[in-house]
């Protein structure tokens, strides 16, 4: 994989990309992006564009091999040269990821990540994937791109409503990290998203540079909050960053509970997830199947059928431990989160 310093770059704008050819770029876009005056005219200077509807519909393997024949056909006559350029949330990166690791046995891969979620996670760390039907991310590659672009005019353009959806990703990765910055973000002084950007990322890449193809399970402790928050985004149709804050709160209260993480920390965890997310609509309580359905298909679960959890001892004291289906289930009962 290639370091922080030289894959990600922080721009002012668009005009700011200057390595790329425009006779040998595919751009992969978000169409609602060409409503952005400044993302038409940047998309207009290139041959070869295509436009996809973002969302999980993207990510189908039923529809992908659609999607790569037109793909292949806009790209006829070009060369393993050709680089892919992702421009979009994280279901278009994803897609963009997958179809650049497998055109012509890979080609390059630039990600320019236009959702502040994105920006922070999904666009970092070499992984994309494809659903199948209910299997969320089951077909997938580790493929890590040659840049990553994080274009300022690009990221402050996008609705408030996006920046919230970020939120969740953020904490993640503060709790994760420990570092001095974390402590203003705890405390609510900090929230700014393009300022805390530089050293959310970086505090991601130094997971990854220790396991970069996740073989030792270290890069597992980057799914704080995601065991629980998968359900929750299912169940209630949720964008994955509230979701994941859910998650975290969940993991949080379980860790305060078992004598891990202290009171405080707790309560200033969940203070900050509910400023962030500020939520009017009530989730829908979680069932038992949906529980028990959700943890047997999800990534996280070892070879003894039991999920590597994520518990929090205080910022940057984070840790797997194995739990059982049912002890999960219950204490996700006992918190409220599902009914009997």
């Amino acid at each position: 994989m290639r370091t922080f310093n030289k894959t990600v770059k922080f721009i002012k704008d668009l005009s700011d990309i200057h390595s790329l050819s425009r006779s040998e770029c595919l751009i992969i876009y978000d169409q609602v992006l060409s409503q952005n005056l400044e993302v038409n005219a940047w998309l207009k200077k290139f041959s070869k564009t295509y436009g996809v509807e973002a969302g999980e519909n993207l990510k189908e393997l039923t529809s992908f091999s659609n999607h790569f024949e037109k793909i292949a056909k806009i790209l006829a006559g070009t060369s393993r040269k050709i680089k892919i350029v992702a421009m979009g949330g994280g279901s278009v990166t994803d897609f963009a990821g997958f179809f650049a690791s497998t055109y012509k046995r890979g080609v390059k891969l630039v990600l320019v990540p236009s959702t502040w979620l994105a920006a922070i996670d999904s666009a970092h760390g070499g992984k994309n994937g494809l659903n199948a039907g209910s299997l969320k991310n089951a077909m997938g590659t580790f493929y890590f791109p040659e840049k990553i672009y994080l274009v300022k005019s690009v990221l402050k353009a996008q609705p408030r409503e996006r920046q919230a959806e970020a939120y969740g990703e953020l904490l993640k990765i503060a709790l994760i990290s420990g570092k001095p910055w974390v402590n203003k973000v705890l405390e609510g002084k900090e929230l700014k998203l393009w300022r805390l950007l530089p050293l959310a990322v970086k505090a991601k890449y130094d997971v990854i540079a220790k396991d970069p193809y996740e073989e030792k399970g270290v890069r597992q402790i980057l799914n704080l909050g995601h065991t629980l928050g998968h359900i929750i985004e299912k169940k209630n149709s949720l964008p994955h960053g509230v979701a994941v804050g859910h998650g975290i709160v969940f993991a949080s209260r379980w860790s305060e509970k078992r004598g891990l993480l202290k009171g405080e920390n707790q309560k200033k965890i969940e203070a900050l997830i509910k400023k962030f997310q500020n939520s009017k609509n009530k989730l829908k309580p979680l069932t038992k199947v949906d529980l028990e359905d959700g943890l047997r298909g999800d990534k996280k679960i070892n070879l003894r059928g039991k999920i590597d959890f994520v518990f929090l001892r205080k910022p940057g004291k984070v840790f797997l431990e194995e739990v059982s289906i049912a002890d999960l289930t219950d204490e996700a009962i006992a918190q409220g989160w599902a009914k009997v």
